[in-house]
């Protein structure tokens, strides 16, 4: 590798995680070569004060297309961006007969129920799905959704960690994962559906090592490929090249601190299942 130039090096470090996405891309695409249609979420109503409190309308049949700048990828989505939204108002465009409708800043607000004439606190918009039968074309275009989704959801975990919305007690190693893979098949109906489960599960780790390798972090590919770039800025500023044992150092002290998060995130784990 030493004999390889700049864009060279850049792709034999970045092998390993391209690999990894395209395992979970694989993996997606052979799932959905199986679905007979996908679901798509739509507006189903909205509350009788929806339109006074927003000065704007939702029709039946809208289709989500972003909550806050964030593409509405898969149905499960919805919940989860207006989840990370925080009850603060949002940004909604949603697809009408092939168009964009833009409605902003969206408030939570006190609504009534339509179905018991109850109040309760939301963004007052009802939701439900409709299922597109699954074409080649769909088949390949959510595949490709589902994957960049695992991508978007890798960020959001990291985003929570940093922002302590989440700690490293919410993180789980080997043990966490073997313990949630056999959740998933237990809990599935019959042995193909636990089959198929299980590979959708491990479709979003490959999709996961793959975001996580790829991280400018020292004693990860991704550092490997940011000593590179340092290094090479470096040569042609200085016209000198980087001490290897720099870098060699640098990565020995950050895998030493990624294994102790892995040993305290197994421990964490066996805690967990024995209590």
């Amino acid at each position: 590798m030493n004999n390889q130039g700049f864009w060279g090096k850049v792709f034999v470090f970045a092998a390993g995680a391209v690999m990894n996405f395209l395992v979970g891309v694989l993996i997606i695409l052979f799932l959905n070569c199986q679905a007979s249609g996908f679901t798509v979420p739509v507006i189903s109503g909205t509350a009788p004060e929806f339109e006074s409190v927003n000065h704007a309308s939702l029709q039946e049949g809208d289709i989500f297309y972003s909550i806050n700048g964030s593409r509405v990828y898969m149905t499960s989505d919805v919940e989860l961006l207006l989840t990370l939204a925080n009850r603060q108002p949002i940004d909604l465009v949603v697809l009408r007969e092939g168009e964009q409708v833009v409605l902003e800043h969206l408030p939570v607000s006190t609504y009534t129920d339509s179905t018991n004439g109850g109040t309760y606190e939301g963004y007052g918009l009802y939701r439900s799905i409709i299922v597109q039968e699954a074409t080649l074309g769909l088949k390949l275009k959510y595949t490709w959704y589902n994957a960049i989704d695992f991508v978007r959801i890798v960020w959001y975990s990291l985003k929570m960690l940093v922002t302590g919305s989440a700690g490293v007690t919410d993180l789980s190693g080997p043990v966490g994962i073997v313990s949630t893979i056999n959740d998933v098949g237990v809990q599935s109906a019959t042995f193909w559906d636990a089959l198929e489960n299980i590979a959708y599960f491990g479709a979003m780790i490959a999709v996961n090592l793959a975001v996580m390798n790829l991280l400018p972090v020292p004693a990860l590919d991704g550092g490997h490929i940011l000593f590179l770039v340092i290094s090479t800025i470096a040569e042609k500023i200085f016209k000198k090249k980087m001490p290897v044992q720099y870098e060699a150092a640098i990565n020995m002290v950050f895998f030493a601190l990624l294994m102790g998060l892995m040993l305290f995130v197994t421990f964490n784990d066996v805690r967990k299942l024995i209590s």
